[in-house]
């Protein structure tokens, strides 16, 4: 994409030989994640050697605080617990369609504990987190099928739930105070129409419509998303 940089007020300006180049990502999205607490921001992107590099960095300066290369497996999306302070990551291992979920150190980036081992399932970018039931989501696909997962970030952790869902997630973001999973996803049943709905694991799908984004085929959703809890507001 050609982007009009005009348009941003950018803080400062990384070089990818310290935190990893984001075109060299395996999924669509880079995973990152914000601590509120400390006013950081995480991101993890493989260098050109194909070492994957997780970076803190300054969310108000954008100036680098400290880089790992601890964790030698790809890390497929993170999520922060801003009322735990704890850092989580879904990660790939060295056997197809097998997944970690593990605490991350954020003293020396290295894996604190394993919360949960995802197994016979083809991992996907898109996660949310609940810092209040303590549950990592994950969508996977399974026999060419999306699956909604659960996995717990407290009690030793382990694998909460599996739940098949009957239509293509583009993104989801949980929140919290009123425990919705909103989603995105475009119907292309009579025409294309990207739109925003809930999540509802029991039907395996959508309860309500929440709005359109666009009826126009031109004019998709992306995966690129964020939540404002405060205002209720999906970007």
């Amino acid at each position: 994409l050609n982007i009009d940089t005009s348009q941003f007020n950018i803080a400062n300006s990384l070089n990818i030989n310290d935190v990893g180049n984001p075109k060299n990502i395996k999924y669509p999205v880079l995973p990152l994640t914000y601590d509120p607490n400390n006013d950081v921001i995480y991101i993890a992107a493989p260098n050109n050697e194909s070492k994957t590099i997780l970076s803190v960095i300054n969310a108000t300066s954008g100036n680098l605080i400290s880089t790992f290369k601890s964790i030698s497996n790809t890390i497929i999306s993170l999520q922060f617990d801003i009322f735990q302070k704890q850092l989580f990551a879904h990660i790939e291992t060295v056997n197809e369609n097998v997944t970690l979920l593990a605490e991350i150190d954020t003293n020396n980036g290295n894996i604190k504990e394993v919360l949960g081992t995802i197994q016979d399932s083809k991992p996907t970018h898109m996660s949310s987190y609940c810092p209040i039931c303590r549950k990592y989501f994950l969508m996977m696909i399974e026999d060419q099928q999306f699956v909604y997962v659960g996995v717990n970030t407290s009690n030793q952790g382990g694998v909460d739930w599996k739940a098949k869902i009957n239509y293509s997630p583009i993104s989801m973001k949980f929140d919290y105070k009123t425990f919705t999973m909103y989603t995105t996803y475009i119907n292309t049943t009579e025409r294309v129409i990207s739109s925003i709905g809930i999540l509802n694991r029991t039907l395996g799908g959508i309860c309500k419509v929440v709005g359109i984004i666009s009826e126009d085929p031109e004019l998709i959703v992306t995966s690129l998303s964020a939540f404002d809890i405060g205002e209720k507001i999906f970007y």
